[in-house]
């Protein structure tokens, strides 16, 4: 059985204002303890990408965002644990809770398992994600 406390649901699901949902974040490149997300990125996207300036101006984000991955990574594949878990947890946060983004940096998916993560998440909450 996977155990992930409220603070770590916390850690990875924030709030973020300017869209006006939560939502959560992978690491885009390598980190101390992770493969970063995007694996098909080009020299183009090392040099321009908005997240690789935001990485060197916020140098804290590298390690939220590893911390994000780590309990990305504890995530099971099975839909009674959304059910008994996410649905509580956000039925208790103050701010709209109707729409969430997946990942605001990062990408979703990046193998099999990311796969089944989300479609187990889409199929608990069908009218959110």
């Amino acid at each position: 059985m996977t155990t992930i406390t409220v603070q770590e649901l916390n850690d990875l699901w924030r709030w973020c204002a300017d869209i006006g949902q939560f939502a959560n974040d992978r690491p885009i490149n390598d980190t101390t303890n992770h493969e970063g997300s995007c694996l098909h990125r080009t020299s183009f996207c090392d040099e321009e990408c908005y997240n690789n300036k935001l990485y060197k101006i916020y140098p804290a984000m590298h390690d939220r965002d590893d911390r994000c991955e780590t309990i990305w990574q504890k995530l099971p594949t099975d839909v009674q644990w959304y059910k008994d878990n996410f649905k509580p947890f956000f039925a208790k946060k103050k701010k709209q809770t109707k729409r969430r983004r997946m990942m605001t940096r990062g990408k979703a998916i990046q193998d099999m398992v990311d796969v089944y993560r989300v479609h187990d998440k889409s199929l608990t909450e069908t009218e959110v994600l």
